[in-house]
Parts: structure tokens; C-alpha cells; sequence
């Protein structure tokens, strides 16, 4: 935006300040992504039993994605799973739906890597910060032992990492 252009069609001289109310709405926006993604994610891994509500929690991830083609997901496991179909997004979250007994994720803090305002149109990355509390299921749905793997005990606390990018595809 220059110092004399608005997106909302305010005089000119509001330009300094549209930009700040904009910035802070993209934030507010991309926050609340960040938020019903996790919750998305917590309420996948406890309905293992209800494939129904299972799927339309995992699609409302899914649809986030910028190309249903290629998706940008990275999960941290040992080693380290790169997700790039929906077949592969599916199978790692049934097996961690399958592993743990109990599991919550919490978003506790972010910060904005990235923003810019291009003709009306907001692009922001956003970084949180989390942590996750579990409890590993005695088996799995077949009687297998669940392995700990690095973990000392049956409950954890395991720190997450969330990077978000929220592309506006239209003006406002």
C-alpha cells in the first residue's frame, strides 16, 4: 500500500493506519487457523472408532491446503515422515489415532515469520509454538505392543512446532 491508497476506499491520509488494523487482522485470522487446525488434529486422533467424524475432521485440514495435490505437511517421527498425498495423511494419523490412549495438543504461543499486503491481497506466515500431553495405548487394535520408542514412560509431554501460511485469494 503507498501512503496515499487504501483498500477499504478511505481517504488517503487513513493509509497508515489501515495497514496497521489489516496486519492485526491477518494475525487475528491466521491464529484462529492455527487453533481450529489443532483442535481439528486432537479431535482425529480420539475418534480412531467414528471414520464419519473422523473424515470431516481430517477434510477440514486437508481443504486448508494451498493444492489438494501436493501437500505441505511435515510430521515430526523418528524418523521423519514428509506427507505428500492424502492417502499418506490418513495412514499417519490412523496410526497415531491407533498409538495413543489419550492425546492433547495446545498452541501456546507464535510469532509472525512473514507478512505482506500486495494490492489488497495478504499473505502472512505464522510459526506456533505448543506442546502436546499423551498417553500411549497398551496395544494396538490388533494386539501388538505399542513401542514407547524414545519415550520413558506411558505419558509424555512432547513439544510441537506449527508453521502456518495464510494466503488471501481476493481483495478484503
Amino acid at each position: 500500500l503507498g501512503t496515499g491508497s487504501t483498500c477499504s476506499g478511505a481517504p488517503g491520509f487513513m493509509a497508515p493506519i489501515e495497514a496497521k488494523v489489516r496486519h492485526e487482522e491477518a494475525v487475528r485470522v491466521g491464529t484462529e487457523i492455527i487453533n481450529k487446525v489443532i483442535y481439528a488434529l486432537n479431535t482425529i486422533v480420539m475418534l480412531e472408532n467414528n471414520p464419519a467424524e473422523f473424515d470431516r475432521h481430517l477434510d477440514f485440514v486437508l481443504n486448508l491446503q494451498e493444492s489438494p495435490t501436493e501437500l505441505q505437511f511435515f510430521i515430526e517421527t523418528i524418523p521423519p515422515e514428509s506427507v505428500k498425498t492424502v492417502a499418506e495423511f490418513k495412514d499417519v494419523w490412523q496410526k497415531n489415532a491407533n498409538r495413543f490412549k489419550y492425546r492433547k495438543r495446545d498452541v501456546t504461543n507464535w510469532i509472525v515469520e512473514s507478512y505482506s499486503d500486495i494490492n489488497c491481497q495478504r499473505t502472512i506466515t505464522l510459526h506456533g509454538l505448543g506442546h502436546t500431553y499423551g498417553v500411549f495405548a497398551d496395544t494396538l487394535p490388533d494386539g501388538t505392543p505399542v513401542s514407547l520408542g524414545f519415550h520413558k514412560s506411558k505419558t509424555f509431554l512432547d513439544f510441537d512446532r506449527i508453521q502456518v501460511v495464510i494466503v488471501e485469494t481476493s481483495a478484503n
